[in-house]
């Protein structure tokens, strides 16, 4: 006798996409389960200064390396920036978008190593994991990769640097 598979096809279907529409972006909002986002978001963290704006020596590489005039931020412009940026996260709900306008408004990769050091030297923390705490201890607390992802990708878009 020939068993229909008809029925066990359209449970796995179901399932299937139950899991990609639903329970898996629970689960990489959760960071349970890690996507390319996480990878990105990891590699700012860990890739070498001389190709990574968010480190903070990304700028004094590049600004040797092209040997010309840089427009650089003034330390009062990168406290207004990081105030801003400070001022996006909240104890319970991060305004995400304050904090991607402090992105936006960087002309260049060299501004926003620039800013990493300065998010550096007045917090003791790198600028990634600056983002992923935000103001509180919590698991919720600061921004999600998917979050940070969008902001890498502002700053990939960006050139290097502007007279």
């Amino acid at each position: 006798m020939k068993q229909d598979n008809t029925k066990l096809y359209l449970y796995g279907g179901v399932a299937l996409l139950a899991y990609i529409g639903v329970i898996r972006p629970i689960l990489k909002k959760l960071g349970i389960a890690t996507g390319q986002e996480t990878t990105n978001v990891n590699n700012a963290q860990t890739l070498p200064a001389e190709t990574n704006p968010f480190k903070p020596d990304y700028y004094k590489i590049q600004h040797k390396k092209l040997g010309i005039p840089v427009k650089l931020k003034t330390q009062s412009g990168l406290k207004q920036l990081f105030d801003k940026l400070k001022n996006g996260f909240g104890y319970i709900y991060d305004d995400e978008d304050a904090i991607k306008s402090v992105f936006v408004i960087l002309a260049n990769k060299m501004q926003v190593s620039q800013l990493s050091e300065y998010v550096q030297n007045a917090t003791g923390t790198d600028i990634i994991t600056f983002m992923k705490r935000g103001k509180g201890v919590s698991a919720g607390a600061g921004l999600n990769d998917t979050e940070i992802n969008a902001i890498i990708e502002i700053v990939n878009k960006k050139p290097v640097y502007t007279k």
